[in-house]
């Protein structure tokens, strides 16, 4: 009497047998691939009657490798930094001149792209922060109404147990125990005890915090926009952002727009002018247009001295990164940030894109 065949052995044989089709097939494919890329990385006269019939026989893999190598160089291109000439760059900010002097609502959009000049990267250009580590950077003097930080301020960390939510500026970057979705510091507040965070918003989070990231104001202050300006930015995130741009508006009661960057913007067929020159330069041109003084910094002065809160006793070495100083003092701190960094021990992670997987990876379970 002949046995019935299990139907669990045969399911699983029948599924190994699939699995083990489909490997083959990828592999095959990618010889098929690697084959006519080879062909056609050579010129036409140069090809053989074999080669050639693999052209033939392949059409659309060729056809697809093609697509591919436009769509690189068409990237590449994008890539690029591009330098108006002198006279042209000159022309170029008289125009500008003329939109400022005559805006009624200027709102001005910046990216990494304008402390590049500081000897801080960028994120997209040649030397980007995807390649170099951030060096750091205060901050603005503006008045808190008046600026917006979208994506969060690496010096601010906050305490949202308390009610408004309590800031603590400080005088290094906070970020170096944070990453993806993981904000906390490390340190805690000093009047609720509550676990203190950074407020940076990293890519694929939504932003919630009131400030530093200020949307309110960010999106009244484009509602009422006439011109807005976009310093050093590449626009590929600011560009996701409607209320940015009013675009339940009709193109022509859209603000007019002006972009200073040395490579392309997603915004670039929008923009009334694309000024590819370094914000530095431009904007020093553009200061000369309208009369105004460019006043010489006071690192003394500057406003984060007069707002950062000291760290408690305990926290002295709750972080090893550099602290900013002013001049005077700067000699007596890198001492002392001396003597902390070797009791202090060193954490991967920071808002510029490192350990970011840190809060993805997930630790896989013993067998």
């Amino acid at each position: 009497m002949q046995e019935e065949a299990d139907p669990g052995v045969s399911s699983r044989t029948e599924k190994k047998a699939l699995e083990k089709a489909k490997i083959l097939q990828r592999e095959s494919d990618r010889k098929l691939v690697r084959l006519v890329g080879r062909v056609l990385k050579k010129p036409e006269a140069e090809r053989s009657q074999e080669e050639a019939a693999v052209l033939l026989l392949h059409g659309e893999t060729a056809e697809e490798l093609c697509r591919r190598q436009v769509r690189r160089n068409v990237l590449k291109r994008k890539q690029e930094e591009v330098y108006d000439d002198e006279d042209e760059l000159k022309s170029k900010v008289k125009q500008l001149a003329a939109a400022v002097e005559q805006a009624k609502h200027l709102v001005v959009y910046t990216g990494a792209g304008i402390s590049t000049a500081a000897s801080i990267p960028d994120y997209r250009g040649p030397n980007g922060v995807w390649t170099q580590l951030q060096k750091g950077r205060t901050i603005s003097g503006l008045p808190r109404h008046a600026l917006s930080e979208l994506h969060g301020n690496m010096f601010i960390e906050v305490c949202t147990s308390c009610s408004p939510v309590r800031e603590y500026v400080r005088l290094f970057d906070v970020t170096e125990r944070t990453s993806l979705h993981r904000h906390g510091t490390g340190r805690r507040c000093s009047h609720c005890g509550g676990e203190l965070r950074d407020t940076i918003v990293h890519f694929g989070e939504r932003g919630t915090l009131e400030q530093p990231l200020n949307w309110k104001g960010a999106s009244e202050a484009a509602e009422k926009a006439d011109v807005i300006l976009c310093l050093g930015s590449s626009l590929k995130v600011l560009k996701k952002y409607p209320c940015l741009w009013c675009m339940n508006r009709r193109g022509s009661k859209r603000p007019k727009l002006y972009i200073v960057n040395l490579q392309w913007t997603p915004k670039d067929d929008l923009a009334v002018l694309k000024i590819h020159g370094k914000c530095d330069d431009v904007m020093r041109l553009l200061m000369e247009e309208l009369n105004i003084q460019i006043p010489v910094f006071d690192r003394a002065k500057d406003p984060i001295f007069t707002l950062a809160t000291s760290l408690l006793q305990e926290e002295v070495n709750s972080h090893t990164r550099e602290v900013v100083a002013s001049l005077d003092v700067q000699e007596v701190c890198l001492a002392a940030s001396g003597e902390q960094a070797e009791e202090a021990t060193a954490v991967l992670g920071g808002w510029f894109g490192r350990g970011q997987g840190k809060g993805r990876k997930k630790k896989k379970k013993a067998a």
